[in-house]
């Protein structure tokens, strides 16, 4: 039995569900059907490609940090996120990780629970 479903990028997804209770995410695929799916099954929502972050102080003096989020197709997938090769965790079902880094640019890879790999550069810039 065949079944058609509405199917949004992981992004768009994740804003359209909070407005839209309804919404049914596809279901895991078969085991046998995922390496070709081209299906994305996460994405992130900060920060955007090459993005250029100023982390400001505390107001204590110490220094800030930002915070990344990942939107997941999957409600209770785990996250593995690293830092130019250096891991910094996991987060399950709400993927937020706040983090400081020394200026200059940045990889953030993430990886989850299935092997998907997602990676993406960044620019922590210092006081302009």
């Amino acid at each position: 039995m065949t079944q058609n479903w509405f199917v949004l990028p992981p992004v768009q997804e994740y804003y359209y569900r909070t407005k839209n209770l309804s919404y049914k995410s596809l279901p895991p695929l078969r085991n046998d059907c995922i390496g070709g799916s081209g299906l994305l099954a996460m994405d992130l929502l900060y920060p955007k490609p090459n993005a250029e972050i100023f982390i400001p102080r505390e107001l204590d003096g110490s220094p800030g940090q930002a915070l990344f989020q990942v939107a997941h197709r999957s409600a209770n997938s785990i996250i593995y996120w690293h830092l130019d090769g250096e891991y910094l965790g996991f987060t399950q079902k709400t993927h937020h990780l706040s983090l400081s880094a020394p200026a200059g640019t940045h990889l953030l890879t993430l990886v989850d629970e299935d092997g998907e790999i997602l990676s993406q550069s960044f620019k922590i810039i210092s006081n302009p």
